[in-house]
């Protein structure tokens, strides 16, 4: 432990202290102590450009001691929010105190005796926790949020940057579509979120060329209009499928993509608004889809993926290992300085499956998250990120639409969701872990939905891109040097005062440099290094009036028949005879060889036909399901059929792609399989069926790997 005692006469800007030579608390200009990394200066002699990792300025606290200023004499001086010093370093303030900085680079002002009067926010948290969501922009989620609020940096009434004052539209032809309240619960479809459908949401011009823009020039993103939401839903390809779309019907409402919800429609969230820090000014990594944006709030970089990926890269054996980063991720960066993590996952195959380095131990159903968070032998973990549930995003019976998920993608009833973030919310909060806790919710990308603000520019992340891609095309190429458009965000925390509104700028990297700072970790890339951290957010030492308890969700107007098992659940099942009648019929109809009018039993005289046709099924019990078909007195749903027999004659789509990669991994990482032995098997998927049997498979020996570790590890500290 190192000691500034009282008596000490520094300079503005003076060095004051360095642990290992290249870290120094020094005094600015502005009267605020910072805490800078690298060397003073470099190999010639000349002053170096510091990082600063810490800053008394990014931390004001009313009822402390905040801003440090020097007095005529040169003393360093704490004022507090009157303005009376509350510690010097000079003999007229406190001549029994001195200034501690601590072995883990908080600094603290003790009086003579041990209790701190002053102290940095980040030795007060332990535990950061982050959900990330799916699909919803800022102004859709929290665009009519009207509450006032106070903005930490000014101590100012403010408001949310929303759309409620009005006058915020986009036009298709002579009409202008506002924005408007309304949103349904449901997405018929979900809007396109593609790169190429963000280029033109934020970048159509109407007034002056009619036509959707393109990135023809690498490195070159058009002008940013925010015009383009409608003229891209209306021209989204929506197929009218009532098996993959039940809930759509006729041509689409021009205006849905500018609605919105209000505090009725979101209760929960709406709340914890109120009650906590809205980040008005949080934008997505960048503007496209999913994959890269959830790989920025791991690793500050999306390894060169700027768009939705193919299937084509699930035959490379560079997959095999995962995707890898050159600066490694966030996991990595904790491992390596002795921090634990957990990763909840609401289903089977979690986004972050993807990654390389992260043991399948890291990953935990999130059933059990509360048992974790509130086990009496405590709670480890410095950092836990939870991903929702995705219901059906695979399509196995059932349309690819995300029913019967939490992860409020837009075709999944938003409701579902409410009732994860209460969830989320309200463990924390009465666990043991709630006043050393920090709580981001927010969500991956804007889903398509309007916002009205128009992102600004962004620090490339600056890594190397891995030697192959083959699942992009880098023409047209894009320079990472813009931010996506803004998404939904709270910071909650017990530091966290009621009614905040931050309308500083972050990204998703801000929950990186936020773990850096509090656990003196380094930068991934040059995004991170740039982000701010939401330490702006937190202006008090702590309080006691967080609510224990939040509304209930909106009753859905949509309710949707889960009774039985979303895609990763009938995975996990196993539902094997079942699933090997449907294939059997879907052959049948394939081939025509089936007369829905005439009973199964019909079929009896064409069983050694049907079993040739059948030969060459994998992983079905064609005999077992062959006689039990003919003991059926009537033929199952004859959409169910249909299906099958599309399954089983398409080619494997290539969106598919993602979660066959994932689940390769998992498969290598539980089998101890080598990488050549699994991209084999994986060459072996050919179709549609044969891909989803892959990921049934595979995900059934996930849950049961589940199963094995909690029977055997119950008391495991958390």
């Amino acid at each position: 432990m190192d000691t500034l005692a009282a008596g000490n006469s520094l300079l503005a800007g003076q060095y004051l202290w360095s642990a290992n030579g290249h870290h120094s608390l020094t005094l600015q200009p502005d009267g605020t102590l910072a805490l800078q990394t690298g060397p003073l200066v470099d190999p010639f002699g000349r002053p170096t450009i510091r990082d600063v990792i810490w800053s008394s300025k990014l931390i004001p606290a009313p009822e402390t001691p905040s801003v440090a200023t020097m007095l005529p004499d040169g003393d360093l001086v704490l004022l507090d929010s009157t303005g009376a010093a509350r510690w010097t370093s000079g003999t007229a303030g406190n001549p029994g105190a001195y200034l501690v900085v601590q072995n883990d680079r908080n600094v603290v002002i003790y009086s003579a005796r041990p209790a701190p009067l002053w102290a940095t926010k980040t030795s007060l948290i332990q535990h950061v926790f982050v959900l990330m969501l799916e699909n919803r922009s800022f102004d859709h989620m929290l665009g009519h949020f009207t509450q006032p609020g106070i903005d930490p940096k000014t101590g100012g009434t403010t408001r949310a940057n929303g759309v409620w004052p009005g006058g915020y539209s986009n036009s298709l032809g002579p009409l202008t579509i506002p924005a408007r309240m309304g949103a349904p619960q449901r997405m018929p479809v979900s809007p396109g979120h593609g790169f190429n459908d963000v280029l033109v949401q934020l970048c159509y011009d109407p007034l002056s060329d009619p036509n959707p823009p393109e990135l023809n020039s690498p490195y070159n993103y058009p002008t940013i209009t925010n015009a383009g939401f409608v003229r891209n839903w209306v021209d989204q390809r929506v197929i009218v499928d009532p098996i993959e779309f039940p809930l759509h019907f006729g041509p689409p409402d021009p205006s849905i993509v500018m609605a919105g919800f209000g505090p009725s429609d979101l209760p929960v969230l709406f709340s914890l608004a109120e009650q906590f820090a809205v980040l008005d000014n949080y934008c997505s990594s960048l503007p496209g889809p999913t994959d890269p944006n959830r790989r920025f709030v791991h690793a500050a970089s999306s390894a060169g993926l700027y768009d939705g990926q193919t299937g084509d890269a699930i035959f490379s054996e560079y997959y095999l290992d995962g995707v890898t980063f050159a600066n490694g991720t966030i996991f990595d960066k904790l491992s390596a300085a002795g921090h634990e993590y957990l990763i909840f996952e609401g289903d089977s195959l979690p986004n972050a499956g993807e990654l390389a380095g992260i043991p399948d131990s890291a990953f935990v159903p999130f059933a059990f998250f509360s048992q974790y968070v509130n086990n009496p032998a405590g709670y480890a973990p410095a950092y836990t990120f939870i991903e929702p549930n995705y219901g059906n995003d695979i399509g196995i019976f059932g349309p690819n639409d995300f029913s019967c998920g939490d992860s409020q993608h837009p075709d999944n009833d938003v409701t579902k969701g409410e009732a994860l973030i209460k969830v989320v919310y309200e463990t924390i909060r009465n666990s043991p872990v709630w006043d050393s806790s920090l709580l981001v919710i927010t969500y991956d990308e804007h889903g398509g939905f309007y916002d009205h603000v128009a992102p600004q520019p962004a620090v490339p992340p600056g890594d190397p891109s891995p030697p192959t891609l083959p699942w992009i095309d880098f023409k047209p190429k894009f320079a990472f040097d813009k931010f996506g458009a803004r998404v939904p965000a709270l910071v909650i925390s017990p530091l966290v005062a009621k009614g905040t509104i931050d309308h500083q700028l972050y990204d998703h990297t801000s929950v990186l440099r936020t773990l850096e700072d509090i656990f003196m970790l380094p930068r991934l890339t040059n995004r991170d290094a740039s982000a701010n951290s939401f330490f702006e957010a937190l202006t008090v030492l702590s309080r006691d009036d967080a609510p224990k308890s939040l509304p209930s969700p909106a009753v859905s107007l949509n309710p949707e028949d889960c009774s039985g098992l979303t895609d990763t659940e009938l995975i996990d099942a196993g539902e094997q005879a079942g699933i090997a009648i449907l294939v059997v019929i879907g052959v049948l109809v394939l081939f025509d060889l089936v007369n829905f009018e005439e009973p199964p039993q019909a079929i009896q005289g064409r069983l050694p036909e049907l079993k040739v046709r059948l030969k060459d099924i994998r992983g079905i019990d064609v005999d077992g399901a062959l006689a039990k078909l003919v003991k059926m007195d009537h033929w199952p749903e004859r959409r169910l059929a249909v299906r099958m027999a599309d399954l089983l004659s398409r080619p494997m789509d290539p969106n598919l792609g993602q979660f066959v990669y994932v689940a390769m991994r998992r498969e290598a990482s539980l089998l101890g399989a080598s990488a050549q032995e699994v991209s084999d098997a994986a060459r072996l998927l050919q179709t549609q069926f044969d891909a989803l049997l892959y990921l049934r498979r595979v995900a059934t020996m996930v849950s049961a790997a589940h199963r094995i570790r909690r029977d055997g590890d119950r008391g495991r500290k958390a």
